[in-house]
């Protein structure tokens, strides 16, 4: 049995414990020295987003890039994530697909660039029943330079729903059949596909030690991976960098205040302020306090929404600064 062989035993007989977790890690450390894997360039000044969300009320905004971009508490990192093992950071965020981003005007690069990362991360647009409003700081960096990913490429089955993970797909395939790949490391990484695009709803962390196992070392051994989002279907693809390769390829833009109301499983994004680059000082906001929300009410009521269930929302106290 070739080493391929042995590991795609492991993987498709997986039961996450820590025998099997620590069986694959061994494996990543010999097997997977050197493995074969597709890049995906980023041009200099594409821009990468990521949001967090707030806890409602809102008592102040986020004033700094080290607030949005990666933890440094490694300390209290307890738990697997989709990319990153415990006690390690790493930047998530999200970008435009090229294809996607060429046909729009610069207003709507930021929109769709942001709603592309909260989609990963808001509950109420990944649940049928849950209404309300949910308010996010959202940020954007530039590429300083061009640099290269490592491309996981998405589950087969994505192929048809998805004009974007078509466009991975082919790319990895391309590069599998230029590198005339063997069977073994094709099967390898159609699993490895289905790892990074399952639900994790209700599941335990450790679920993630496969997907966060490997993207560790990928991200160890070139700084960075591209991947599907697992939440939509939609324009934007997700990124994740190590701390040090983000500083030193991209440079922080802007902060911005985005929120999201969703009432009658309607959801209406809106974006309330933006701040000018940071230059180490506290973001100044603009237009906090002077966003009128009768666009919300509007969008709302012409949904069949009843306008007393409108203005009861629109009662609760959302900001306290």
């Amino acid at each position: 049995m070739s080493e391929y062989e042995e590991l795609n035993s492991l993987l498709r007989n997986f039961k996450f414990s820590i025998t099997d977790l620590t069986s694959f890690e061994n494996h990543i450390e010999n097997t997977l020295k050197g493995f074969p894997a597709s890049k995906l360039q980023i041009n200099k000044g594409r821009a990468v987003y990521r949001c967090r969300k707030y806890t409602l009320p809102v008592t102040d905004l986020y004033r700094f890039e080290s607030q949005f971009s990666y933890r440094t508490d490694l300390q209290n990192i307890n738990k697997f994530g989709r990319c990153n093992v415990p006690k390690n950071s790493i930047f998530y965020g999200s970008m435009l697909h090229s294809c996607h981003r060429n046909q729009m005007k610069p207003a709507q690069l930021a929109q769709f660039g942001y709603l592309t990362t909260i989609f990963e991360t808001s509950s109420l647009l990944n649940s049928s029943e849950k209404e309300g409003i949910e308010v996010y700081g959202v940020a954007m960096w530039e590429a300083k330079q061009d640099f290269e990913v490592t491309i996981i490429p998405p589950n087969s089955i994505l192929r048809a729903n998805s004009g974007l993970a078509n466009d991975l797909l082919s790319t990895h395939e391309q590069h599998m059949e230029t590198i005339g790949a063997e069977n073994d490391i094709r099967e390898f990484y159609d699993i490895l596909g289905k790892e990074f695009s399952k639900s994790m709803y209700g599941r335990p962390d450790s679920e993630y030690g496969i997907s966060a196992l490997f993207s560790s070392h990928a991200i160890h051994s070139g700084g960075g991976i591209a991947y599907c989002s697992v939440k939509t279907d939609h324009k934007g693809f997700n990124i994740a960098l190590s701390p040090q390769k983000l500083d030193d390829n991209f440079v922080f833009v802007r902060a911005g205040l985005a929120e999201l109301w969703k009432f009658g499983n309607h959801p209406y994004f809106k974006f309330i302020a933006t701040s000018e680059r940071d230059f180490g000082i506290p973001l100044i906001y603009n237009d906090i306090n002077n966003n009128s929300r009768q666009d919300v009410f509007d969008h709302f009521k012409n949904k069949g929404i009843k306008p007393n269930y409108i203005l009861e929302a629109f009662s609760k106290k959302i900001y306290t600064f």
